[in-house]
This record gives structure tokens, sequence and C-alpha cells, in this order.
């Protein structure tokens, strides 16, 4: 038995051999499906044609499609095909400009610790360096910013100091020095502000 879409009512008779040559090699083919583009023998139109064998019975279901209709609708398939790769490809190459940049973040960001990192050891060795020198002088050392505070305060012998360094350190020099060499200080950073050069100041610090 075949049932054939499309049909008319000529062709909707039994007891009579199918001799349709594309309906007759899908019988002969023991095939469960098939498709084919041919001629209608109804219409005479061309048409896109599934064949389908149902199992358990002997019944043959064949349905045809212009085939206009039937690109129509593989050419819209097509292309929301493309349209999704596309999209697919553009989302990828984003997500993929997004890591390489992330990645080139980090590799500077790692960069310039390691960077900062290297300067920090180094500031530290040239300042344990420079420790390790001011402690080998014997010399009372006073380092004062331009306020008159002291800043800095090296003694290798601190009890020779009037004050302990902590409470001796953020004093004005006037606070702490003989009231005569805390003069001549004075006019020392007097000149040295109008002449914009160092000045040498010899001068003798009585110590208990």
């Amino acid at each position: 038995l075949v049932g054939r879409l499309p049909g008319t009512e000529a062709s909707l008779f039994t007891g009579t051999r199918v001799r349709e040559p594309h309906t007759r090699a899908f019988i002969d083919s023991q095939l469960d499906s098939d498709n084919e583009v041919a001629d209608s023998p109804v219409d005479s139109r061309e048409r896109f044609y599934s064949f389908k064998r149902v199992r358990g019975v002997p019944y043959i279901v064949i349905v045809g499609e212009e085939t206009s209709v039937a690109m129509r609708g593989w050419w819209q398939n097509l292309w929301i095909t493309v349209t999704g790769l596309v999209l697919v490809a553009v989302t990828g190459l984003f997500l993929v400009r997004q890591f390489q940049r992330r990645q080139l973040a980090e590799q500077e960001l790692m960069a310039e610790n390691h960077e900062r990192k290297t300067l920090q050891q180094s500031a530290q060795a040239s300042e344990a360096r420079l420790r390790a020198l001011i402690d080998s002088i014997p010399d009372l050392i006073f380092v004062f910013d331009e306020q008159g505070r002291f800043v800095f305060v090296h003694a290798a012998d601190e009890s020779r100091l009037s004050r302990p360094v902590e409470e001796i350190m953020g004093q004005h020099y006037r606070d702490i020095l003989p009231p005569q060499l805390a003069g001549q200080l004075e006019s020392t950073k007097a000149e040295i502000a109008r002449s914009g050069q160092a000045k040498d100041l010899d001068y003798q610090l009585e110590l208990d």
C-alpha cells in the first residue's frame, strides 16, 4: 500500500501495481527512508519527495513538497545557522581578546611588583650599608629640616647626649643646643639662604 501527498481522486485506487519509477525503486530498495527530487506524476511539478516505510506493515508514505518551498526553508535554516556561527565567533573573539588583555595586565602587574620588590631590596641594602658606615663614625651627626628640627641624630655613645635620641627627634635646635651654638647656626642658615651654597661651620660642643 502507498499513501501519496499530494494526490488526486484519479490516483486513489487500489489493486494496481506501482509503476512510478522512483516509488518502485524505493520499494525494491528495502530502505526505511529516502529522499528524491523529481517531477510529480500528479501535477508534473518538480518536487522534493520524502519516502518513509512504516515498520511492521506493508505501507509506504510518500510526501512531496515543491522544490522552491523546500529550498526556501533550507535557505532559512542555513541563514539561521550562519548567523548563529557568526555570533558565536564574534563572542568567542571578544572573550579571547578579553582573556589576552587580562593576561597582559597580570604580566605587567607581576613585572611592576618584581621591579618594586627589587628596588625595595636595593634601597634596604643601601640603607644597611649607610647605617653601617654611620655607625663606624665616632663623631656626632645632626640633620635638621628646613624649619631647624632634628630629623636624624647619631652618637657613638648616646649617654653623652643631654637627652635620649627619641626626645631630641622633632625638636628645634634652639631648644636643644646651647644658645651660642644655636645663634651660630642661625647665622649660617641665613648666609646659605642668601648665597644658595653650602657653608662650613666649626664649633665646639661640650658634653657632660
